[in-house]
């Protein structure tokens, strides 16, 4: 029995930009290498399985994708290429292969603005967003992300939030509503890039920033002052919150 290109992961087909045809089998593989940072959208029946997988091992995990109507689409990098995986092919078919340019909001490099209150609504859609924030004034920067924490099995995405604070990287924890919230140091000036990935669709979701002034001992510019005598004594710490 010969094995024909295309029936496994290492020996895949090269897919072209447009419509590119596809043979009845229980799994076919495919190759394309990125032209430009964006999205890979892969059109075809909505019967057909598709993923990309990041491996050939089923340990090795897929890339995070998202369905829209008759299309799969995955975020992509210039210059990398990626197997695209497809499965229970009933007959012989096409596929459309396309790229599209981030839009506002789908890259760091193009947030939507966090306006002069802090707010910002998050899209009503799965998918990953950014948002940007300049900080006004030296202090802790709290921030509130109503966005429920849950995990989606047919895309492997889960909730997710991230601060970015002058190239710094924080993830935002999770409370126990299922709400994500956190403090973090923030100078005048600072510029901060809010990262939010949901796995589906959540209505009346928002970010709530705002900065006030530091504690004491929440900054080593402003450290608690312990006075004593010298001799042995017990001191308590207040509770300070800043994941």
């Amino acid at each position: 029995y010969q094995i024909e290109k295309g029936q496994i992961y290492d020996d895949p087909i090269q897919a072209d930009l447009g419509e590119n045809t596809l043979k009845q089998n229980k799994e076919v593989y495919y190759s394309y290498t990125a032209s430009k940072n964006g999205w890979l959208l892969v059109d075809t029946d909505p019967d057909i399985e598709v993923s990309f997988p990041r491996g050939s091992s089923q340990w090795s995990g897929e890339h995070a994708s998202t369905q829209i109507g008759t299309i799969r689409k995955i975020e992509v990098e210039a210059e990398m290429e990626y197997i695209i995986k497809f499965a229970n092919v009933p007959e012989n078919t096409t596929f459309e292969l396309s790229e599209a340019d981030y839009q506002q909001g789908e890259s760091a490099d193009n947030p939507f603005m966090i306006d002069e209150n802090g707010v910002a609504n998050i899209p009503a859609a799965a998918g990953k967003s950014y948002y940007k924030y300049v900080a006004t004034k030296d202090g802790m920067m709290e921030i509130n992300v109503n966005a429920l924490s849950e995990y989606n099995y047919a895309s492997g995405q889960s909730t997710q939030v991230s601060v970015t604070i002058d190239g710094s990287r924080n993830n935002v924890g999770s409370n126990n509503d299922g709400t994500y919230s956190g403090t973090y140091p923030v100078k005048n000036g600072s510029e901060v890039i809010v990262m939010v990935v949901l796995p589906s669709a959540q209505e009346d979701k928002t970010i709530n920033i705002s900065v006030r002034d530091l504690l004491p001992g929440e900054s080593s510019s402003l450290p608690i002052v312990i006075e004593h005598n010298g001799e042995e004594f017990e001191y308590l710490f207040p509770e300070i919150r800043n994941r």
